[in-house]
């Protein structure tokens, strides 16, 4: 028996949470918002439709910095793709033509990502069985060379279970996985600490303190040694509190505590930090529930206090242009956001998108 695998009920059985509402006009003001804080542009279109993929951002030793995109999927085929993709970051801030580059082993969907140096880390996810989707716990890493294409991927230690929509980051010379869900709805309390060796391998894993509640689909920040978890699911209930704990020197943690609330937090949104303020974008709030599940193509944001709280969230300014979720990451760079793809449409009619957007922070 494969213990490293989990079989979920169907091949994207979490197809109602990827929907997304209607698409939203840019340069629309909600009532109430604050002063616009992102300037959108709606870039050349992805070379495929994509969703549940992971983005990551890159400046290559060359001097180039880069955007990657890996794995993903096409619900409207319910086709998976194992093609890592880059394209490079413009003088302008745009981004140039897309070219592929080595593939991961494996076509996935909502596997976690993190680059430490010049290595790529990938974790857990899931796969395409004959008739299902097949949660995996397995990682691998590769090489981001000087030009920026990737090395061979190399398997790394599995995940002590299977698990997709969880969160990953590395600090300190550790990889680090933050719940996620073998199968709704089911999901995982579990923090994982894994060492980075000196030949960019991982070591074993180590569990650390859980998170009070089990969750995932939750967008996670890592800020000056602290970790903040926004929205997600508790189970198919939506989270509204927002978590927080600090790293150790010893690469433990000190325990989560709740620091803010966000009514409305959405899940499957994705979250970045940007001159004092968390923001978060767009995502599915109101949980995994038919007719209460609603589409969010606001951007939300909450400033950092100096001990490291956070104040109240509030929405900021300019809407996406382009209504999205499952676009699980937006990397940052000099001050613009890049978002990839996604899942848009309703809860019934899902399709997923190949829509690039470039923020700028103003």
């Amino acid at each position: 028996m494969d213990t490293g695998r989990c079989r979920s009920r169907a091949f994207f059985g979490l197809a109602a949470i990827m929907a997304l509402g209607a698409c939203g006009d840019a340069g629309h003001t909600h009532d109430g918002a604050v002063t616009s804080a992102i300037h959108w542009q709606i870039a050349t279109p992805f070379p495929i439709e994509i969703e549940h993929h992971s983005t990551f951002l890159h400046e290559a030793t060359s001097g180039t910095p880069f955007v990657y995109v890996l794995g993903g999927g096409k619900v409207q085929t319910l086709e998976m793709f194992p093609e890592v993709r880059m394209a490079p970051i413009l003088e302008d801030g745009m981004l140039g033509d897309w070219s592929l580059t080595t593939p991961i082993p494996k076509a996935n969907v909502g596997t976690g990502i993190a680059v430490a140096g010049n290595r790529v880390y990938a974790s857990g996810g899931a796969i395409r069985d004959v008739f299902s989707l097949l949660t995996v716990a397995e990682t691998y890493s590769a090489p981001i060379q000087a030009d920026g294409t990737l090395g061979d991927w190399t398997a790394g230690p599995d995940l002590p279970s299977p698990r997709l929509h969880h969160s990953t980051d590395v600090y300190g010379g550790n990889f680090y996985a933050i719940g996620g869900t073998p199968n709704l709805p089911d999901n995982l309390d579990q923090v994982l600490r894994a060492p980075i060796q000196g030949d960019g391998s991982l070591g074993a894993w180590t569990e650390l303190a859980p998170l009070p509640a089990r969750r995932s689909h939750h967008a996670t920040v890592l800020h000056e040694g602290t970790f903040y978890v926004i929205g997600g699911l508790t189970g198919e209930a939506a989270a509204t509190d927002v978590l927080r704990a600090n790293i150790m020197a010893d690469g433990s943690l000190d325990g989560w505590s709740v620091t803010s609330t966000f009514p409305g937090a959405p899940a499957v949104a994705s979250a970045f930090i940007h001159s004092g303020y968390l923001y978060v974008v767009g995502g599915i709030a109101g949980g995994h529930h038919e007719g209460a599940a609603h589409w969010v193509d606001l951007v939300h944001r909450a400033p950092l206090r100096s001990d490291g709280s956070l104040g109240a969230f509030e929405a900021s300014g300019d809407p996406v242009p382009v209504a999205r979720a499952h676009v699980h990451q937006t990397p940052i760079h000099r001050g613009r956001i890049y978002s990839v793809g996604g899942n848009c449409c309703t809860w019934n009619v899902q399709n997923s998108a190949s829509t690039v957007l470039v923020g700028t922070l103003r």
